[in-house]
């Protein structure tokens, strides 16, 4: 089984049924970033979004590669190439099952735990925090709202199934 992570609610690991320690809402940020980017992201990128007010934004970006790295291996690398870092292994993530429609009803609700990276607070990273917040939160949102309907609408008509 692929490593799970859940970026929906509180974010979380999963590997092979034991939970996987992952710290601090930057780390979670990078990995969320990371697997959310439709492509490589440069290390100059994360730093803007991420670390632009450290007073040593390279280094802390190293330190948050170095646990994400921990945490999510054997199962996935973080590859770097001249056009940036990108995920390279088997995993299942929460956020892009749900954007891709890949649920059923023994999985839906599961699915539908929060938003993304709850309880995160970016203030001090703006760069980070907008574009989840616009895009990315709003089709998550509206893709959460369509399976808690079809979620109901499954229960609804099971009860009604039960009840004849």
């Amino acid at each position: 089984m692929p490593l799970q992570v859940r970026l929906l609610g509180p974010p979380g690991l999963e590997r092979n049924g034991t939970s996987v320690r992952l710290e601090g809402r930057k780390t979670w940020a990078l990995l969320a970033f990371l697997i959310l980017a439709s492509g490589p992201t440069t290390r100059r990128e994360l730093v803007d979004r991420l670390w632009s007010e450290a007073d040593d934004p390279f280094g802390a970006m190293r330190w948050a590669l170095s646990q994400v790295r921990k945490a999510i291996a054997p199962d996935l690398e973080i590859d770097e190439t001249p056009s940036g870092l990108t995920l390279r292994g088997a995993f299942a993530v929460d956020a892009i099952d749900l954007l891709d429609g890949r649920w059923d009803e023994t999985t839906a609700a599961d699915l539908v735990r929060g938003e993304l990276l709850e309880g995160a607070e970016f203030d001090d990273a703006p760069e980070f925090a907008r574009p989840m917040s616009d895009s990315g939160r709003n089709r998550l949102i509206a893709r959460s709202t369509s399976l808690s309907s079809a979620i109901a609408a499954s229960i609804a008509s099971s009860a009604n199934l039960s009840s004849r």
